[in-house]
């Protein structure tokens, strides 16, 4: 951006000079990034304000450092414009940098000197995409926040992570951790547990049952334990002793300097400190309850705990403040000039030397303890959260949900643990299992659809950036975990009496090309139908009546075959349900229509009728329908029984019930004082209707329809079969009004009122 200069400023700049004498050119103010500011792109734009001076030709100079004595500047050219961008800074760096203005060959002073810091690594995220832990499907879409500047990034996908579980060989809670450079892990927990790894986890016996709550090793023949009621356990290499630290306080926290200096911290704001076998109570000038403790020498320990408090000894004495808005749980130092606290509510607070500054952490979980090696720190806590120090906090995935109490990193090697017993530890193969996939992602890239993961697995992924001159470290992996199986919809599970012919559906799995559907006759599927599908439902139909079916769904995609879904059953039915004529029904016409519930997937059922109610020579009929028609007039006032039952290739199902009907001692259009026999519908009409006719048996007859003047204005000869007729009848010139249906066979009649809207 180009700095413009008014005319009147000019001519005030011309007025104050004359009046006041020569005005030196002011320095710039420097805008942003702000002062110590993290997380910045490796092509960061550095602004500052512009400044005016006695000409109109004002240009800036610029310097980028790593030191802050600028003894490495980088200078960069003399430009008029008020920003310039970097390029291909290295990752994870603090950079210190200062503007001067030049007005013509004049320099101003230097500006006041700001400091950022370049992202450490790319910085995982949900929304779009999943948290850590989530449940997903084969195919999850992740997220990242950009980064400008780069080349690309690249993305590791595995089933293995940088940490592994490990088998502790109990369920009681582990406090605290510790591993040395060697290798060498140790765990302490509630109820005195102490764990010891020698090619597995075994159980040592330091003859407490007191919960311990910390541990410190010098070396393997070198180290003390510390838990409640002012219990110090020291171990030689053979033997456990307890030793008399002068308190009875809970004790929380410790660390060594060396052999002859340690420090002990606990409740009450307890302070003991070891000095050549001795024991000694100090005042730390807090009465809160201290939760942890770090010494970096004899005259350089930090401790921190409830009630926002930050202890210091300086050698001399305890001093005591507040840091930060919440309860701090736990304290490292990397040097005199970087310290951490963590606590409540994810707080972290960051020590440089001079003062505490609060760093985001990427969590609001309670964070209980944290370590460093080297440069990298991970801090666990509540719900299995954890995070992990690279130039920034970020979140990654511990593998567990249960809270994480202590951790514990040396050398090569961490080590931390939590309730139940569980415990992880880094290893050496974390993403390089056979596994193992590699994806160059365009720079310009946010989002990245991963697909074919393995089915019922946790997969972790890691992302790091790339430009021409550097390569960021590793992101924390993160993990989610895929469903091992489709979910089974309908029809439900344990379902009865139903029918032969069913519709399977189960939710879509995304990211999976093909389902197997098998259905079995028996729980164990010896015999079974499998049918490949290209979509998430099938009509399936069956061939057993009352017999109970077991069906499940996998799914796969070119990389894996999921597990089986759960196993549901149903049981299909082995009745018929009746429908007409009812049950007890009387005066039915002696040629009624037999009715039942259809049954899907039925090709056909067995109709049973007899005068005798024991039906020991019914008439038999095959329908391929849930209905048939008489073809002959039964017996007037005779009462039947009827039954039906359905059939399926080789098998049938149980006979309804037997229901009875009683016809009518006389019907038909032949007795002029029935009317049962013909029905007009509907009724009222807009001049569209339709006349049903129950015929005994096969005749012609008159229909005709007249008005109340006694005008035709229709006549026809109809033929009827033996059972129900029906006649579609339109009278294209009726007004409304009343109007007569007529039929009749000779002298016999039947009238019907129709009405016409």
């Amino acid at each position: 951006m180009k700095n413009i200069l008014t005319l009147s400023t000019f001519l005030l700049l011309l007025f104050s000079n004359a009046v006041f004498g020569d005005v030196n050119i002011y320095p710039p103010n420097l805008r942003s990034p702000l002062n110590e500011e993290l997380g910045q792109p490796p092509d960061v734009v550095l602004n500052w304000d512009a400044v005016t001076g006695e000409t109109l030709n004002i240009t800036y100079e610029l310097q980028l450092a790593t030191n802050p004595d600028f003894s490495d500047a980088l200078v960069f050219d003399k430009t008029d414009l008020t920003a310039v961008q970097a390029e291909n800074l290295k990752f994870a760096q603090t950079f210190y940098w200062r503007v001067r203005a030049f007005d013509e060959d004049t320099p101003s002073e230097w500006s006041e000197t700001w400091s950022f810091s370049t992202a450490a690594s790319v910085r995982l995220k949900t929304n779009p995409g999943p948290s850590i832990g989530s449940m997903v499907y084969a195919n999850p879409l992740i997220s990242w926040e950009k980064i400008s500047g780069l080349t690309a990034y690249q993305l590791q996908v595995d089933t293995v992570s940088v940490f592994v579980a490990e088998n502790s060989g109990t369920t009681t809670t582990i406090n605290a951790t510790f591993v040395n450079e060697n290798g060498d892990k140790w765990a302490v927990g509630d109820n005195g547990l102490v764990l010891h790894y020698d090619s597995a986890w075994i159980t040592v016996d330091a003859g407490v049952t007191e919960d311990l709550n910390d541990l410190y090793f010098l070396s393997d023949n070198d180290g003390y334990l510390v838990g409640n009621g002012g219990l110090v356990v020291h171990f030689d290499g053979t033997t456990w002793q307890t030793v008399d630290a002068g308190t009875t306080e809970d004790l929380n926290g410790i660390w060594f300097v060396d052999a002859g200096t340690g420090w002990v911290v606990g409740s009450g704001g307890t302070a003991v400190k070891y000095s050549e076998g001795s024991w000694t109570v100090e005042t730390t000038g807090s009465t809160n309850e201290l939760y942890d403790v770090y010494a970096l020498s004899n005259t350089n320990v930090w401790a921190c705990g409830k009630g926002k408090t930050v202890a210091h000894f300086d050698g001399t004495g305890w001093t005591s403040e507040e840091v930060g808005s919440r309860d701090l749980y736990t304290v490292w130092f990397t040097d005199e000039n970087n310290g951490w606290v963590a606590g409540k509510s994810g707080k972290i607070n960051y020590f440089n030397g001079t003062e505490w500054v609060e760093q985001k952490s990427g969590t609001t979980k309670d964070l209980y303890s944290l370590s460093f090696s080297g440069n990298t720190g991970y801090a666990v806590g509540k719900s299995g959260t954890m995070v992990i120090y690279t130039g920034e906090w970020a979140l990654m995935a511990s593998g567990f949900t249960d809270n994480l109490l202590g951790i514990h990193s040396a050398g090569d090697f961490t080590l931390f643990g939590g309730l139940d017993g569980n415990l992880a530890s880094s290893t050496d193969f974390g993403f390089s299992s056979p596994y193992l996939k590699v994806f160059e992602v365009p720079f310009d890239s946010g989002s990245y659809q991963l697909t074919n993961l393995l089915f019922g697995k946790v997969t972790y992924y890691r992302m790091r950036a790339i430009h021409a001159m550097d390569t960021s470290a590793w992101s924390g992996p993160w993990s989610v975990e895929t469903y091992p199986a489709p979910e089974l919809d309908k029809p439900s599970n344990g379902k009865q009496e139903t029918d032969l012919a069913l519709l399977f559906k189960w939710d879509k799995y995304e990211g999976t090309t093909d389902y197997v559907f098998q259905i079995g006759a028996d729980e164990n599927f010896d015999v079974s139908w499998s049918l490949p599908l290209d979509s998430n439902t099938i009509d399936f139909t069956t061939v057993l009546f009352g017999h109970e079916y077991f069906w499940r769904v996998n799914t796969l995609h070119p990389e894996d075959i999921s597990a089986w879904s759960e196993v549901w059953t149903f049981t299909t039915t082995n009745t018929v349900v009746l429908n007409s004529p009812e049950e007890n029904a009387e005066d039915v016409n002696p040629c009624p229509k037999f009715e039942w519930e259809k049954i899907e997937g039925v090709p056909k059922y067995e109709l049973a009728f007899d005068a005798d109610e024991n039906l020991t020579d019914p008439n038999t009929i095959i329908v391929n329908t849930n209905s048939n028609q008489c073809q002959e007039s039964l017996e007037n006032n005779t009462v039947y029984f009827w039954k039906v039952r359905a059939i399926s290739g080789l098998d049938s199902s149980d006979w309804s019930p037997v229901w009875s009907f009683k016809t009518e001692g006389f019907i038909g259009i032949d007795d002029n004082l029935r009317e049962s026999a013909v029905q007009v519908y509907p009724n009222p009409s807009n001049g569209d209707f339709v006349v049903t006719i129950n015929s005994l048996k096969g005749e012609r007859y008159t229909l005709s329809v007249t008005d109340m003047a006694g005008r035709v204005l229709l006549e026809r000869e109809v033929n009827c079969y033996p059972g129900e007729n029906e006649f579609n009848i339109r009278l294209t010139k009726a007004e409304g009004g009343i109007y007569t249906v007529n039929i009749g066979n000779g002298n016999h009649v039947v009238t019907k009122k129709l009405f016409i809207k």
